[in-house]
């Protein structure tokens, strides 16, 4: 422990506490084998993070303490990474939650495809249009769609 501290620079306490906690970390589950997608059962690669100081051992872990072991991918990634990760994660986890319609005072925000849910909007009812239309090659055909291309000239 003293030639870590030493090379590290940092006290043998704070090495002896960052142990401490990454023990917690073995107590995880991680799966011996995994089967592919063709079949064949492989051993597990499981995913690794490098900190190179102190502080950076004590961002991972507190990240690491929300983060299921699925958001990470197998192999060795380093705390910035791992903190992208779960940023990317919680904003998944948010946005699943947001179900429905959401109505607030005079506004209301319909979630879905406006062609199916155009047909609920009163003529004359409309004092913005929000939306965020597909702009993928693939998406173009919508564009043709006689409501969309109605909705879109009446603006």
């Amino acid at each position: 422990m003293p030639r870590i501290a030493a090379r590290l620079q940092i006290a043998v306490g704070t090495v002896h506490g960052d142990l401490a906690n990454f023990s917690k970390l073995k107590s995880w589950a991680f799966p011996a084998r995994i089967v592919g997608k063709d079949g064949k059962s492989r051993p597990a690669l499981r995913p690794a993070v490098m900190a190179k100081s102190s502080s950076e051992t004590r961002r991972a872990l507190a990240v690491l303490a929300g983060l299921p072991l699925t958001a990470l991918p197998g192999k060795l990634l380093d705390v910035k990474r791992v903190e992208r990760l779960a940023r990317v994660y919680q904003a998944e986890q948010r946005a699943q939650r947001v179900r429905g319609d959401v109505r607030q005072g005079h506004a209301t925000l319909l979630l879905g495809d406006m062609r199916e849910r155009g047909a609920e909007i009163a003529d004359a009812s409309v004092d913005l249009l929000f939306t965020d239309l597909p702009y993928a090659e693939a998406d173009l055909p919508l564009w043709s769609d006689p409501l969309v291309s109605t909705q879109i000239e009446r603006e």
